[in-house]
């Protein structure tokens, strides 16, 4: 996911996805302004749509969340961005949310 990969599928008038579970994933909520704002509607994609892909962990605890993640870190191709409480993820999710509005 880059600026040219979201302002390409807005030119085509795609839709348009976001993942933040691979290794050199960008958090950057401002690819999907320039997808939104740069979007060309089509007959067959009248408005434009995103989804965001996310990995991580939730625990109880921060600990735990991490000692778990630990134990998914063998596979290198996926990275987790979320880790931690449910309320830390939910925080790091929360401007994510806001995008969609």
């Amino acid at each position: 996911s880059s600026p040219a990969t979201a302002a390409f599928a807005a030119r085509q008038g795609a839709c348009y996805g976001v993942s933040l579970s691979h290794e050199k994933s960008r958090d950057d909520p401002s690819l999907v302004f320039v997808y939104r704002d740069e979007f060309h509607p089509t007959a067959t994609q009248p408005k434009a749509q995103w989804i965001v892909s996310v990995a991580g962990v939730c625990a109880e605890t921060e600990q735990e969340a991490r000692r778990l993640a630990d134990l998914s870190s063998d596979n290198p191709r996926t990275g987790l961005e979320i880790v931690g409480t449910p309320q830390q993820c939910r925080e790091r999710l929360g401007f994510w949310r806001w995008c969609a509005a």
